[in-house]
Order: structure tokens, then sequence, then C-alpha cells
């Protein structure tokens, strides 16, 4: 392997210590990378290359762009492959194909290729894949040591793989960028609660954020369920941050059917929401859910299908009235004491009867010594 990697390196005028010039592609899909800063020297690929990575996001895999370079311009395959769970070798039958022309790699620059898969591949997310480019022996995959954590470079074919890192050319990794288009929708009550048997304003909001690439044709934002029997929308407001929403179809009843809003893609991406206000009468206490969905269309052969849905849901809460408060009694009264008075009020009573008794009797003393002076005088 090293022998041919070598010969291929100086056909390609010794491809060394450059980066590769990058497509424009937007990065609001980017999912993994690796890019190689200084490149030891082009993996002639007289066997199968691959290079497995997890995946970071759910959604459509659209593209994959890929560091390569030819000794003379020509076309290169790739494939996506699953992966075996106990190994990590590439398994199983091609999931997706793809076929780009390689320029001629003398300029001392490798190229970032872009492989676009029609019709995209559905991926999830910490799920392990590979990328494979089929044999040739003028095509060079530019490499780099262990710099990418989640995935490894092979050599081989069908069920027979070598890590490159064991062998003489000491690549751990190549260099690859996957792109991933992703839906997420959002969907809310402007309250978590209302009360039974009162009419409360309310509103509904399904918010969703678009990422893609160019490969995406159209976005729906749209109910997938039919709303509370309890909740009247009297209007609706839908807005975008790439202003590319048709407003004549924002409507009450497109909404309600489960049509939704059809949008033109945007190649950054782009935020819809769409804010359905009307009142809520609920006559019984309960609970009510609505979903929706996030769709990424993509055209294929003319079509439309159905590509890459995302689901959501809001519950909300009908809460029954709180009685009243049952009014709290007055305290009764301790009972009036009667009969026997207690100690202490017997020593009051004797407080009172001391003073008076000694001046009864000191009275008394006064008015016998007045009469025994008269009879003695």
């Amino acid at each position: 392997m090293k022998r041919r990697a070598i010969a291929f390196s100086a056909g390609l005028l010794l491809l060394g210590l450059l980066p590769g010039s990058v497509l424009a592609t937007p990065p609001s899909n980017l999912d993994q990378k690796n890019l190689p800063g200084d490149y030891i020297h082009g993996e002639g690929c007289d066997d199968g290359v691959a290079q497995t990575f997890t995946a970071g996001k759910t959604g459509m895999l659209v593209d994959v762009q890929l560091d390569l370079a030819r000794y003379f311009e020509g076309p290169a395959t790739v494939d996506i492959y699953a992966t075996n769970p106990s190994t990590g070798l590439p398994s199983g039958a091609s999931l997706a194909s793809s076929t780009a022309t390689v320029p001629l790699g003398t300029s001392g620059e490798p190229n970032w290729i872009d492989f676009p898969f029609s019709p995209p591949l559905s991926v999830t997310a910490g799920t392990k894949y590979a990328i494979v480019i089929a044999p040739d022996r003028f095509l060079g995959w530019l490499g780099s040591t262990d710099t990418y954590k989640h995935g490894e470079a092979y050599s081989g074919a069908g069920s027979s793989w070598t890590a490159l890192s064991t062998t003489a050319d000491d690549l751990s990794d190549l260099g690859f960028e996957t792109f991933v288009d992703t839906a997420a929708p959002l969907l809310t009550w402007s309250k978590t609660s209302i009360p039974e048997g009162a009419s409360t304003p309310l509103t509904l909001t399904e918010t969703v954020t678009f990422k893609n690439g160019s490969e995406a044709g159209r976005y729906d934002a749209l109910l997938t369920s039919a709303l509370p029997a309890w909740f009247k929308p009297t209007g609706i407001t839908c807005s975008d941050t790439a202003a590319n929403i048709a407003l004549a179809d924002c409507t009450i009843a497109q909404f309600k059917s489960g049509f939704g809003n059809t949008i033109d893609t945007s190649l950054t991406g782009d935020v819809v929401t769409i804010e359905l206000t009307g009142t809520a009468n609920p006559a019984a206490a309960g609970s009510a859910s609505v979903s929706a969905e996030g769709c990424i269309r993509y055209m294929v052969a003319g079509d439309q299908p159905d590509g890459s849905c995302a689901s959501t849901a809001a519950r909300i809460t009908v809460a029954a009235p709180t009685p009243a408060p049952t009014p709290t009694a007055a305290p009764t009264p301790p009972p009036t004491s009667t009969g026997a008075a207690s100690p202490s009020d017997g020593s009051g009573l004797l407080l009172w009867f001391l003073p008076i008794g000694l001046i009864a009797a000191i009275g008394g003393l006064l008015a016998l010594a007045t009469r025994t002076r008269r009879r003695m005088a």
C-alpha cells in the first residue's frame, strides 16, 4: 500500500502541504467533517477506500464532499453503507450512490468534490455509516492522522477491510464533509392551562427551523391532527426569516385541513412561524393534544416526494373551577367557671377581709376604753 501511495503522490506532483479548495456549500446543514491540515500524500485507491462517520443529526443526508485528486480527469463513484455494530466496518448493500467528475490534480492542490444523493438518504443521529469509494488506481483521497474521533479510514472491499492506521501509510482519517437537511418543529399553546366553563383568548404557534442546502425544493409546516372542538380560531399570521412564504396561502381553512403552508426553500435555511389565534370555551375539565409536522421536500424526477418530516405535539389542560373555601366557624368561648372557688380565689378574699377585721377590732378596743374612763370618772 505504501508503494502505491507514494507513486500516486509523485504523479500528482507531491500534493504535499497545501490545503484543498473548498466548494461554496452553505454551512447551515453541515454535520460531520474532517479537514486535514498537512497532507501526507494521496491514498491510491487500487482497493476500495472507506471513511466511517457518526451522524450528528437525524434528517436527510443530501451530499458528501471529499478531498480528492486524480492523475488525470475522470469520474469517481461514492456509496454510503451501513456499518457492522460490532466491528464498525462497512456492511450490507449500498444505501445511496453518487458519481462526480474529479479534475486533474497536478496543480498542487486537491479538490473538494461534491457528491449529491438523489433521493437523499435518511440518517439517524448517533448511527455510524461508511463513505466508500470504488477501486480506482488513478484516484487519490487526501487524509490525515487521527483527527476525526467518530470514525476511521479503511482500505479493502466487501467483507475484507483493514484500518489504514495499521499500514505504513499512517492515515487514520480522510478528508470529508457530510451535509444533513433537518426540519425541527415546535408547537406551543400560549397558556398551559385554561379554566372550564370560561371564555379564554388562546394562541397556537407552530415554529419550524429548517437547515438545508441547495438540494431541497419546498418546505411544509402543517397541522396533522384536528383542533379541540372548544377552540374557535379567528385569525392566522404567517412569517419566515427568508421572506419566501406565500402569504396568500396563509388561511385558517388550509391550516385546519392539514395542508399547512408550502414555502420555497432558502439556500441558507429558514425559520417559519405560523400563529393561529382564537377563543377557547371548554365545557368540561380534561386535556387536549394537537400535533404538527415540519417537512423538507425534494425534486426527484420532476416529482416532490415527502422527503424528511419531523413531528411535534402540544398539550393543554382544562382545569375545573376551584371550589369556594368553606367559612370557618367562630371559636367557642370557654365555659364560665361555677362551683367552689379555687384556692387562689380564697386567698384573694382573705386579703380583703384582714384589713377590715383589724379596723373593726381596733374600733372595738377604742370604744371599750372610752366606756371604762367614763365609769371611773
